[in-house]
């Protein structure tokens, strides 16, 4: 199991958080639970004016 992550109120930062699982989830081919995440990614980004980091790939 993972380490527990500390909490956090900070978008950015559960939005670095997301952007990671939804690596793992195409990595291990989850590709309808990434779907999923992606447009929840999407609408966080949305909501709080968040930018696309550039690193991010698609």
């Amino acid at each position: 199991m993972w380490p527990p992550l500390p909490s956090s109120d900070d978008p950015q930062t559960i939005l670095l958080r997301l952007v990671a699982c939804l690596r793992d989830l195409d990595r291990i081919d989850a590709g309808l639970a990434a779907a999923y995440l992606e447009t929840a990614i999407q609408h966080l980004r949305s909501q709080f004016d968040l930018d696309r980091d550039p690193s991010e790939t698609e």
